[in-house]
């Protein structure tokens, strides 16, 4: 087909149209997308690197918050992390002194604006480990997500 002819036709060769034919065609294996959003959870993968505090699930933070009041927490932190916390519009409702979160809430809290709120939340977060029992938990959930996930 002569070039002329291609650029001509922009709805059969444009990017978009050529990748979703791509994607949805069969292979010479039969394998479509449809089929690898069924085999890829199933097929066994491995974690290289975790970040535990990048890597928790909302249910052990959830836990952790309703275990300590962040009131109880953040008494002695320094102002200016005080300051930066309020500032943050996902980390400050999350510091009343609220006695119960519910794990359809917390999520809120991970949602950042910017490259500062994920710092502050970072920071945030690590004041609720206490002692070695929140870290065990922290451990345990993130195994437990890892292999929902078949890793």
């Amino acid at each position: 087909m002569a070039s002329a002819e291609r650029a001509g036709d922009v709805g059969a060769y444009s990017t978009l149209g050529r990748a979703e034919s791509i994607l949805n065609a069969a292979s010479p294996w039969g394998v479509t997308l449809t089929s690898l959003k069924e085999i890829l959870p199933k097929i066994p993968k491995a974690e290289l690197h975790v970040h535990l505090k990048g890597a928790m699930p909302v249910e052990v933070f959830t836990e952790l918050l309703n275990k300590y009041l962040a009131q109880g927490v953040l008494k002695t932190i320094p102002l200016w992390q005080s300051v930066v916390f309020r500032l943050c519009k996902n980390i400050r409702p999350f510091m009343s002194p609220r006695r119960h979160w519910s794990a359809e809430e917390v999520p809120a809290l991970f949602r950042y604006a910017n490259f500062d709120q994920f710092l502050a939340t970072w920071l945030f977060t690590g004041y609720f480990f206490r002692d070695v029992s929140d870290l065990r938990a922290l451990v345990a959930g993130v195994v437990e997500s890892l292999r929902a996930q078949n890793v």
